[in-house]
């Protein structure tokens, strides 16, 4: 999911990783309405680089909550992620769809 935590619209984030090299967009000839993303050699190399720190994170969680009665497990969860900026995006989305 593409978490927009700045404010601004997915297209102008799509626009920043196209200029910072890391995604490619592709036009389709026929329909110009239609748009296809795809991870440059740079972006694939980033990801690959985001999976390892992703794995480390979560087993860091996972140290964290072993144990943890359910409840406990997810009040540190919310916790977690409301200490970075997407996790709070995340929280405020949440709460305007429940409205």
């Amino acid at each position: 999911m593409l978490v927009c935590e700045t404010g601004n619209s997915p297209s102008r984030l799509v626009d920043r990783l196209v200029s910072q090299g890391l995604v490619q967009r592709d036009t389709d000839p026929d329909d110009r309405r239609y748009l296809a993303l795809s991870l440059t050699a740079e972006g694939k190399a980033l990801s690959k680089r985001i999976v390892v720190a992703e794995d480390a994170l979560h087993d860091a969680i996972d140290q964290l909550v072993a144990g943890q009665p359910v409840d406990e497990t997810i009040t540190t969860l919310h916790a977690v992620a409301n200490a970075f900026s997407a996790g709070q995006a995340l929280a405020r989305r949440r709460a305007a769809q429940e409205g």
